[in-house]
């Protein structure tokens, strides 16, 4: 066992930078930004390697959305992370583990224990939490037989790390990998944990040994690293999930089941290419709940004769069943931005996203995701960075679009960025726990290119509990052109709707000004993907009067009036 020490980091949303880089396990960095719409935005964080010693060839750690870290929402001083760690470059299989990682203390200091599965190979795990605080790990491996296959470690307390092997086996002849599953809501429940491997669903029995219900093939799952589970607070189960596509390439699907997997509602078709110009899920894809209600994110591509163009504009969805009729909203997008690299890396400029909610306030959540950047490698590949948005009312409006890496030093190649299911909320803050991989090259040493290592890194973003301005989404279609529309009702008293259009993506700024010329608010300053959106504006602390509004989104301006009456 060892213990790597963290530095805190301190961060103000802003773009100027206030001193320097600390050492390789962590930064020390200020910056804010300039805007007083949003200097209730402050927020700070520690980014520190949480294994130093074990840097890794195996840098591919997921072929989807990752799930590698969780916090334990009722001791949440305790997080757990798991990631693969290769060695040799030369053996990057054979030698491939799964390492499991422990903080007692919000994430300051690390305990890095040795391989789950010893001297077998292992890899591609996904971090779950039990209702007593263990850690439940799956992954695939050959230990105990000759095939490898979804296994299961269960530990026998919190940060013990004595797992105990939980083997289903495998399905005739068949192996399933890639496991991603979901606790049930109490250890005494008949079904502990509920999961897919492969294409075929499973339930685990017992904590203590392999007792498990069976797979059953679900031949609509293209494959369970395309897929994701979540439970709600009363204990329901949701699946989403990429559909098999030899039809039709990218369709996602929900289901829920409220008997802890024995019995499954209905599939709900979310998205459809043949409804959204060819547009079709990739790889990444993600499920939490906001209290009861599912909420689903998704990366999308143009598929041509159903094979993904990843060199096309990605875009990142959000699906709820309460929000715009259950038709997703963008995110965020790539537009014409292309993200290089090899297919087999399956990584498109923007995409892999996850999502995460605050335990004391479920309709606070955070989709983080990873997104190109312009600067390549001497590969000729995009290094990555890792973004977040997150919503405090359900997903109905968003606030503005986060980048937490690259900030300062040598170029970096972030990916892989995992969000604790769960995060906490102590005294006027939330806070948001990641890990992601970071790397010297960009691309995939494991598919072939520059010989590098990667270091896992966990990241802990303190947040003042925000409001954010009301910037909605309020149509999927693109527009042909800017437009500025007339505000509604005009005259008002005392709030007012402003309509707008944007049809590519743009930094928009919008603002009120008084008869005088003075400008009195600032309804919006933030990039914005193409869409029609509106905000609200509450003039209850101005008087009566002839007021303008501006808004500027590249070379596009245009003003309009409109009349306040008391």
């Amino acid at each position: 066992m060892k213990k790597s020490i963290s530095l805190i980091v301190c961060f103000f949303l802003t773009q100027s930078l206030l001193s320097n880089p600390d050492n390789s396990t962590g930064y020390h960095i200020q910056y804010e930004k300039g805007n007083s719409q949003y200097s209730d935005t402050l927020f700070s964080f520690i980014m520190i390697s949480i294994a130093p010693n074990l840097r890794t060839y195996y840098d591919l750690q997921s072929n989807g959305s990752s799930h590698m870290v969780q916090l334990d929402p009722n001791t949440p001083s305790n997080i757990h992370a798991a990631f693969m760690y290769s060695p040799n470059r030369d053996s990057l299989v054979s030698s491939r583990r799964t390492v499991y990682c422990f903080s007692s203390d919000y994430g300051f200091t690390w305990s890095a224990y040795n391989s789950i599965t010893g001297n077998t190979s292992a890899g591609f795990p996904v971090m779950l939490i039990m209702s007593d605080g263990s850690a439940l790990i799956g992954n695939h491996t050959k230990l105990g037989g000759t095939i490898e296959r979804a296994q299961w470690f269960a530990d026998v307390g919190p940060g013990a790390a004595a797992f105990i092997q939980l083997d289903p086996g495998i399905y005739g002849s068949a192996a399933a990998l890639w496991p991603v599953g979901i606790q049930t809501k109490m250890l005494n429940n008949q079904t502990k944990f509920v999961f897919v491997a492969g294409n075929m669903l499973n339930r685990s029995l017992s904590l203590s040994s392999s007792n498990f219900s069976g797979y059953i093939p679900e031949p609509q799952i293209s494959n369970s690293f395309r897929c994701a589970m979540a439970k709600s607070e009363n204990g329901k189960i949701g699946l989403a999930y990429i559909m098999e596509g030899s039809l039709t390439a990218g369709k996602v699907s929900f289901k829920e089941s409220t008997d802890d997997g024995i019995t499954w509602s209905a599939p709900v078709l979310i998205w459809d290419p043949l409804s959204n110009n060819n547009y079709g899920a990739y790889n990444g894809i993600d499920v939490g709940y906001s209290g009861e209600t599912p909420n689903v994110v998704f990366e999308t591509v143009k598929y041509v004769t159903n094979i993904p163009d990843i060199l096309q504009t990605a875009k990142i969805q959000f699906w709820s069943p309460a929000l715009n009729s259950g038709i997703p909203i963008v995110i965020d997008s790539s537009n014409n931005m292309i993200g290089t690299n090899p297919q087999s890396d399956g990584y498109a400029a923007v995409c892999r996203p996850v999502i995460g909610y605050i335990n004391s306030n479920p309709k606070t959540s955070i989709v983080v995701y990873e997104k190109a950047r312009l600067d390549t490698g001497s590969n000729g590949n995009n290094y990555f960075d890792v973004w977040y948005r997150y919503s405090t009312n359900s997903g109905n409006t968003w606030g503005v679009y986060n980048r937490i890496t690259n900030i300062y030093g040598d170029l970096s190649d972030y990916r892989y960025a995992s969000i604790s299911d769960f995060n906490d909320y102590i005294q006027g803050y939330f806070y948001v726990n990641l890990l992601f991989q970071r790397d010297t090259i960009a691309g995939s040493n494991v598919n072939g290119l520059d010989n590098s290592s990667a270091k896992m890194y966990f990241c802990r973003i303190q947040h003042n509990q925000l409001s954010f301005p009301g910037v909605i989404n309020i149509n999927s279609n693109i527009p042909n052109s800017f437009l500025l529309k007339q505000n509604f009702p005009n005259p008002f008293n005392p709030k007012t709707n402003i309509d707008f259009d944007i049809p590519k993506e743009s930094v928009v700024k919008l603002t009120v000004y008084n008869s005088q010329g003075k400008v009195i608010a600032v309804l919006v300053d933030q990039n914005l993907t193409a869409g029609s959106y509106r905000v609200d504006w509450n003039a209850e602390i101005f008087s009566s009067g002839i007021y303008f509004y501006t808004i500027s989104a590249g070379k596009y301006y245009e003003a309009k009036k409109m009349v306040l009456i008391r």
